[in-house]
């Protein structure tokens, strides 16, 4: 993606990482979609592409251009051939804003600064590929929605507002998953891909269900942006702080060798409870800790969701 203003959201090697992941992996939906714009994707619709569907008995004003003169001739009649139309489909980016995002997922890199990594890269797949990128993003004290935008400049104020997440007071909301979700399926009137970007903790029943009546109607890949495991060596020496300014249990625990080993189990069951219920439900997921593995960790994820096609 080409940022005018980038030095505050993207490097120079971030945005290369981009550059070598965009073309590795288009933007694939399961479902087709329905809009009538031109794209890459199949659509319910029959039309004009390089994509053979089927053939019908020819009808006045039909194109004559359409014609399968080799089919005719074995049939005897004159025969049409149909294309499945290309439409334009929208992917959906929904980001939880909560105070976990001023923390660090990597050594001096902020959740937030990664979840506007992690945008991007899908931005500009999707851009590239003819499509259209939305945003609802729920912090502790608002919301904001983006319109279907195929501008990078648009895309671009999005990736700040993101960035400005890392500086969003006020108090967790627990339902944050809830309204993301709710708010971005019901902006999406055509099924499309909705991205939805989370902090690594513990779902709740109510996050499941609303997570499965996403992925009913919409492609749904989770994000996690994970914490750094308490074994971090890169930690020593560093203070550690709460989400919320204060002081952090975490402090004492990097000084004790069987705490940091016991937080760092923890961190990896949680990991693997959460993988296993998306898993359950059939949606694809990724988990991203550091800005240089996250265009590979999304590029395996795409690749997941085109194999379920």
């Amino acid at each position: 993606m080409t940022v005018t203003s980038s030095a505050s959201v993207l490097n120079t090697r971030e945005r290369a990482l981009i550059q070598a992941v965009r073309s590795r992996v288009p933007l694939v939906l399961r479902r087709r979609v329905e809009s009538l714009l031109d794209g890459d994707h199949d659509s319910v619709h029959v039309g004009r592409s390089l994509d053979f569907n089927d053939l019908r008995a020819y009808a006045p004003g039909d194109d004559v251009k359409d014609v399968d003169w080799k089919a005719t001739a074995r049939r005897g009649e004159l025969l049409i051939r149909r294309h499945v139309a290309q439409r334009q489909a929208t992917l959906m980016v929904g980001v939880c804003g909560t105070p976990a995002m001023r923390g660090w997922c990597d050594m001096n890199v902020t959740k937030a600064h990664l979840a506007a990594v992690v945008t991007a890269i899908m931005a500009q797949i999707a851009v590239d590929h003819g499509d259209r990128v939305a945003m609802v993003c729920a912090g502790p004290s608002e919301r904001s929605s983006w319109r279907p935008t195929a501008q990078l400049p648009q895309v671009e104020r999005m990736l700040h507002e993101i960035i400005n997440l890392g500086d969003a007071k006020g108090s967790p909301d627990p339902h944050v998953l809830e309204t993301v979700l709710a708010t971005a399926t019901n902006a999406m009137r055509r099924p499309g891909l909705l991205l939805l970007i989370r902090d690594d903790d513990e779902f709740t029943s109510a996050q499941a269900n609303a997570l499965s009546r996403a992925s009913v109607r919409h492609d749904v890949i989770v994000v996690t942006l994970t914490d750094m495991l308490a074994t971090d060596p890169r930690l020593a020496g560093h203070t550690i702080t709460a989400a919320d300014g204060g002081r952090s249990v975490m402090q004492e625990v990097l000084g004790d060798r069987q705490l940091r080993e016991a937080a760092a189990f923890a961190q990896i069951d949680l990991a693997r409870r959460a993988d296993s219920m998306l898993d359950d439900l059939g949606i694809t997921h990724a988990r991203v800790h550091a800005v240089a593995e996250a265009p590979e960790n999304l590029a395996l994820a795409l690749s997941r969701s085109r194999r379920r096609s």
